[in-house]
């Protein structure tokens, strides 16, 4: 097999069942690390899942508690394809999309990472099976700029992620690899992740139905919670270390010094943190204080929000997560 799924999950067995249930159906061939380091009281429901289920699959058992970082690259360390897909236990993604994503990555070697349209869901009640009540486009984009550095700040600009992409399993190694300078900020690391793949190379965003994830209740990036972390005594420190750490990457990709680079990173990073600090007072200062980027990026939630009452590229998808998770035939 080219590669390799790893599926972490904690004290959530219904999703994990309706994950594993919805590759079933799909007929998902890929071997599955199920990352499992949930409480001890439901650890064996975990193990009754994995046990039960069809699929080419292993369970990674970690103690609760555990560093997202520790469990991740222990984990990685297992894979032994050249490439690696990290998805959520609420997440599905399609099969024969990710077969597209992996044949793209072996035929385009500047890429370091490729996926296709993706959506979010939110179920009535916030439940496991249940009516759909919206879906809208999730934020994930190409990235096809030749210079690394024009690649770099276009992402700080129109922020998406690249988590959830078939990526190279050598290149995530040593993302994850080194996110234990960040202590487990989920903020520091995922900023650094997604930075160092479009610094590496250029990211593939393939024409059809990729993932559809479901609504979490995920807060990290609220305006409220990014001016609180910004403002706390280890930010500057950590700041420091995702400055050196991109900016090395950048001066291996590109002719410029690395104190050039710094100067980017750092220009960019404080540019980023600026523009997603609540806008209030409404006062011209503080308007003034934005960047003309964050403006561009409200024009274009709202005409994400237009194109979300529009969507029809991929009905067939939307219709087939719309009937499975709508079931009422399913085992929670």
């Amino acid at each position: 097999m080219m590669l390799t799924i790893l599926l972490p999950t904690q004290n959530r067995s219904s999703f994990l069942r309706r994950a594993l249930k919805f590759y079933e159906e799909e007929g998902l061939l890929y071997k599955i690390y199920v990352i499992d380091s949930s409480h001890p009281s439901c650890k064996s429901e975990v193990r009754k899942i994995v046990k039960s289920s069809n699929l080419n699959i292993e369970l990674l058992d970690y103690e609760f508690g555990v560093s997202v970082h520790d469990k991740e690259l222990k984990s990685l360390n297992l894979v032994e394809s050249e490439y690696v897909l990290m998805i959520g236990d609420d997440d599905f993604i399609f099969p024969n999309t990710i077969v597209r994503c992996v044949e793209f990555l072996n035929n385009n070697k500047d890429y370091t990472a490729a996926h296709g349209r993706s959506y979010l869901f939110a179920v009535e009640n916030a439940a496991t099976y249940g009516r759909i009540k919206s879906i809208e486009v999730y934020p994930q984009a190409a990235s096809v700029i030749n210079s690394s550095e024009q690649r770099f700040k276009a992402h700080m600009r129109n922020w998406t992620t690249t988590a959830y992409s078939v990526q190279r399993t050598k290149n995530m190694r040593e993302i994850i690899a080194v996110h234990r300078l960040f202590g487990d900020d989920i903020r520091f690391m995922e900023l650094h992740w997604y930075a160092t793949n479009v610094i590496r190379g250029k990211v593939a965003k393939l024409d059809r139905a990729y993932m559809f994830r479901q609504v979490s209740l995920r807060k990290e990036w609220d305006a409220d919670a990014v001016s609180i972390w910004s403002e706390t005594p280890e930010f500057s420190e950590k700041k420091k270390i995702l400055i050196k750490e991109l900016s090395n990457d950048l001066t291996i990709g590109n002719s410029r010094t690395l104190e050039h680079n710094r100067k980017i990173c750092a220009s960019e990073l404080t540019r980023w943190i600026k523009d997603r600090r609540p806008l209030r007072p409404f006062t011209l200062k503080n308007i003034l204080n934005h960047s003309v980027y964050y403006y561009l990026n409200k024009i274009n939630e709202k005409m994400r929000m237009v194109r979300n009452k529009k969507i029809v590229a991929d009905k067939l998808a939307i219709e087939k997560v719309r009937v499975f998770v709508g079931r009422t035939d399913s085992v929670t």
